[in-house]
């Protein structure tokens, strides 16, 4: 039997479970998030300046702010359910998924939203990040009913080129020297997936239709 969209939690995946993003967070994100200075440039390629509350303030307030959808990625401790809300059991917070789409009414129709993701140093390298963004297309085209999911990458970030490549996203374009990143003038290269790319990469690898 088909899965379908009510079957599911929507807001746990395999090993992961995803909660609204808090207050608080503001200090996770700083303390967590921007302290590797590799993950700040990527995330925030303006003018390096040493990191603060204020840019902590900032970026939570971005996510909170200008996105259809913000989620803290969670691991939940071993042995307690996979959400919940007991201060003992809460899962620990390793990372923030969001997909951020235009907010203007007349914009709406186009059903597109570009894809935002950091994982903390602790956790990169163990899978996490890729669940997260399968997680991320799943809500987006099952929940938000997008039709276009897309991101920008800097040239020289060929780590996150392969993951991208082997979740399906596939090239749309490079804009050539587009911003100085690390002493040199860096390529943007724009990638997305669809719908229908989605859709058909999900029934291949599990032979399930989501809706």
């Amino acid at each position: 039997m088909s899965a379908t969209a009510a079957d599911r939690d929507p807001w746990v995946s395999e090993r992961l479970t995803y909660r609204a993003l808090e207050e608080e967070d503001q200090a996770f994100i700083l303390d967590k998030l921007l302290v590797d200075a590799g993950t700040r440039l990527n995330l925030l390629p303006s003018l390096p300046v040493p990191p603060g509350k204020k840019q902590g303030k900032k970026l939570w307030e971005h996510f909170n702010n200008n996105t259809l959808m913000t989620a803290i990625v969670c691991k939940p401790l071993p042995g307690a359910a996979t959400s919940s809300f007991d201060e003992k059991q809460r899962p620990t917070p390793i990372g923030v998924v969001c997909l951020l789409s235009s907010a203007e009414r007349e914009n709406a129709h186009h059903h597109r939203a570009t894809l935002g993701i950091i994982i903390a140093p602790d956790y990169q390298s163990q899978g996490y990040g890729s669940e997260a963004i399968n997680w991320a297309l799943d809500f987006g085209f099952i929940y938000a009913n997008l039709h276009r999911i897309g991101l920008n990458v800097w040239s020289y970030n060929e780590r996150a080129m392969r993951l991208y490549e082997s979740l399906g996203f596939v090239h749309e374009g490079r804009q050539r020297d587009f911003g100085w990143m690390g002493g040199r003038y860096q390529d943007q290269i724009t990638i997305s997936m669809l719908e229908d790319e989605w859709r058909q990469r999900r029934e291949t690898n599990s032979g399930i239709v989501h809706r």
